[in-house]
């Protein structure tokens, strides 16, 4: 046995796959719901069936059936079988659709067989029982195909084992393709991989009475498009032989549905096994196909969404080779690296970081202030922890000798930050460089507010008076003013 299973991303909480999880509900809610009594009707049924007998009406015509029909001159008789022969040969009889669609036109058991009137009798009572089940009434059987089983059999589950699986599937395929798809587009391409897995399962199969069940075929249907979304793309899969070996490989998406469609068709016709793999080919034809036309005709493919994790690797290999070079003092061949990484994604704090430090132990004063500018912006300063701002920032003044080439909105910026983390000895130096330059803005009036009440909150009372002073001085009528006034008299009470 040979699994396959790709694990290119994670889902993401910010923005979750609500019509993946909403189709899990459904076929949830289908099999514990309204597929919750077929399990009685069916005992029922086969219950009346044994205990009537009818298999010894019934199972004599069949191998005669046969054999007149040439398809099993060997065939022996009824009477010379053991009951394991016979439960074997009744289980094909069940699922005969040629001899089953005789016998219901009484064309096996006719109306003069001195059986017929009791047989048909009890016939019928089973019938009536095995079609109350919700998976007769829904399953799709190629036979007798309509357009509401072409769909509704991609919803049924033959137990909570084959459900489980195909749930675990849908959601991994499910939440890729729904994302990078958007969402009215995911519905739509799924439901269309169900009824191609259908219609395909029909036209390579189409007599069969077997009740097809499960979502699979949709499923495989996502499983291509998750390949053909990806294309030429090397993505991370897991592969698993017999559960024995295992291994993590990467390599083109692509590659993965040709695996699949030949795993398929071998299993098909190569194996014993009751899984319907041309519904699974079915599905991955289509899948594909669907993909395919949705990427040639639209431009709504999210392709950042797909390659994010791709170019995050890439960014974290680029940014360990410019740490090396710095570790070996190569500053010259580190820049270019950080800056082409920044280029790339200029919020990456930790290139913004190595860029300024590079700049640093150049002794380049134009750079040093450049990348403090970006380093130093209102959003990363509001990102960076406490600790690691107030060490930059003294890097920044020690290398500058306390010159600061940073906008008024960013001092300011820096400034509350380090007054709300204690880093008082900045936010003093800051707001004493912004008396000079920018007094009457009344974004350092309430930075001055700001600092006093957090000096007054850690109990540096002498400190927060001199900081008040400026604001009395200053600023006497400001609100700011007042505040410290009420907030001196308190932090004195309490003392």
């Amino acid at each position: 046995m040979l699994l396959i299973i790709p694990f290119e991303k994670k889902p993401e909480l910010r923005n979750p796959p609500v019509l993946t999880i909403l189709l899990i509900i459904i076929n949830t809610v289908i099999y514990f719901g309204f597929q919750s009594g077929d399990d009685a009707l069916y005992e029922e049924a086969f219950a009346l069936y044994e205990n009537e007998q009818l298999y010894e009406v019934e199972l004599p015509r069949y191998i005669e059936w046969r054999r007149h029909n040439a398809r099993d001159a060997e065939l022996p008789d009824y009477e010379d079988m053991d009951d394991e022969a016979k439960l074997m040969l009744l289980r094909e009889m069940m699922f005969d659709g040629d001899f089953q669609a005789q016998l219901k036109a009484n064309r096996i058991i006719r109306p003069d067989d001195p059986e017929f009137r009791r047989w048909r009798d009890v016939r019928d009572r089973f019938d009536a029982l095995v079609n109350r089940t919700f998976i007769q009434r829904y399953s799709l059987k190629t036979r007798e195909p309509t357009a509401l089983t072409m769909f509704s059999h991609m919803f049924l589950h033959a137990d909570a084992e084959h459900l489980i699986g195909n749930m675990i599937f849908l959601f991994l395929f499910g939440f890729v393709v729904e994302i990078s798809m958007g969402r009215v587009a995911f519905l739509g391409a799924y439901l269309l991989a169900g009824l191609a897995s259908g219609l395909f399962y029909t036209w390579i199969d189409p007599g069969e009475i077997i009740p097809a069940v499960g979502a699979s075929g949709a499923i495989f249907g996502l499983a291509a498009m998750y390949t053909m979304l990806y294309g030429l793309r090397r993505i991370r899969f897991f592969y698993t032989v017999l559960f024995i070996y295992f291994d993590v490989v990467r390599a083109p998406a692509w590659l993965l549905l040709l695996a699949w469609l030949g795993l398929e068709t071998y299993n098909q016709y190569f194996t014993e096994t009751n899984v319907n793999n041309l519904a699974h080919i079915g599905g991955l034809l289509g899948g594909a196909i669907i993909a395919f036309i949705y990427k040639k005709f639209t431009s709504r493919v999210d392709y950042d969404y797909l390659e994010k994790e791709q170019r995050e690797a890439a960014r974290a290999d680029a940014l360990q080779t410019a740490l090396d070079h710095i570790g070996r003092m190569e500053f010259a061949r580190a820049k270019p690296v950080l800056e082409k990484l920044v280029a790339e994604d200029p919020g990456n704090l930790e290139a913004l970081q190595q860029l300024f430090n590079v700049a640093r132990f150049s002794r380049n004063m134009d750079d040093v202030h450049r990348h403090a500018q970006k380093l130093f912006s209102v959003d990363n300063i509001a990102r960076q922890p406490a600790p690691l701002l107030s060490t930059l920032f003294g890097d920044y003044l020690a290398t500058t000798g306390g010159g600061m080439r940073l906008s008024l909105k960013q001092l300011l910026a820096l400034a509350n930050a380090f007054s709300r983390a204690g880093e008082f000895e900045h936010a003093q130096k800051i707001l004493a460089s912004l008396l000079k330059s920018a007094g009457q803005n009344p974004g350092v009036t309430k930075a001055l507010s700001i600092l006093s009440s957090n000096l007054l909150r850690r109990g540096e009372i002498d400190r927060a008076r001199a900081v008040g002073k400026v604001l009395l001085d200053r600023y006497p009528d400001s609100p700011e003013a007042a505040l410290f006034k009420r907030e001196l008299v308190q932090a004195s009470g309490a003392g």
